[in-house]
């Protein structure tokens, strides 16, 4: 497995933005549907051998997600910890303004941090059209395409001259009841593909497996949901991952996610 590449399946789960289909609440730069009228997410990411042992949530990995009562996303804070220290560090900071017209249609979202800038326009329907986001700090540019339907198609990448850096196009089909997200890297000497399986009724990822060039597996992610609350979102996620690394068959639980979520 070429961990380079990495760094792309991350910009692939940043910015692969939530459809806008009906439901309560929106998450702006993650899919899956969250039932009801959610007020905070609390995301605790901690080690397999952890699970089931007493956790203290302040010397874990953690994310905080807040929304308002119209269901926009408000603002996302993630936090690391610092074994070194034994405290939690912020790592990003973001808070999201939406603005609407007078018949209360969403226009656009946008938000500033010192790293970056960033806005998403939505079309006549609701849906997301375009998602543009800036670096301060390399003055690189990124643009998400979408269709009429709200499912991106296109994720550009440009350098601070303007020069096209890096391109991924997308497509999307349903099949067997769930939703395939195709992600290819359309640049000829680093061309691989991701593709995304997510459930139909809520967008939960079930499974992601990222091919090389020559269409072999390079590794595959398989998600499961093994509790969730009373209105039906998941509580607890594990991440389970296939690969081989130095000619060694790797298949463990790598991550466990835990939510603790608030209701208006």
């Amino acid at each position: 497995m070429n961990l380079n590449k990495f760094p792309f399946l991350l910009i692939i789960l940043c910015f692969l933005i939530h459809k806008n289909y009906a439901q309560n609440t929106r998450m702006l730069f993650h899919k899956g549907i969250l039932h009801g009228q959610v007020k905070s997410i609390k995301e605790y990411s901690i080690n397999p051998d952890e699970l089931g042992k007493p956790i203290d949530k302040d010397t874990v990995d953690k994310a905080i997600y807040t929304f308002n009562e119209k269901g926009d996303e408000t603002s996302s804070h993630s936090y690391l910890h610092n074994p070194a220290s034994k405290h939690l560090i912020a790592n990003e900071e973001q808070a999201y303004t939406t603005v609407y017209d007078s018949k209360g249609n969403r226009l656009k979202t946008y938000w500033h941090t010192p790293l970056q800038k960033g806005f998403i326009k939505y079309n006549e329907k609701g849906k997301i059209a375009a998602c543009d986001v800036y670096s301060f700090k390399t003055s690189e540019k990124s643009v998400s395409k979408y269709d009429e339907n709200g499912d991106e198609i296109e994720f550009d990448q440009y350098l601070d001259n303007g020069t096209l850096k890096d391109q991924t196009i997308l497509r999307n089909y349903r099949d067997a009841g769930n939703v395939i997200e195709v992600s290819q890297n359309a640049n000829d000497s680093t061309k691989y593909k991701l593709v995304i399986k997510y459930t139909q009724d809520d967008y939960k990822p079930l499974e992601i497996d990222c091919y090389q060039h020559n269409g072999t597996t390079d590794y595959i992610i398989h998600y499961t949901y093994v509790t969730f609350d009373q209105h039906g979102n998941w509580t607890k996620q594990i991440t389970h991952l296939d690969m081989e690394f130095n000619k060694a068959k790797i298949h463990k639980d790598v991550s466990v996610k835990l939510r603790e979520i608030t209701y208006y």
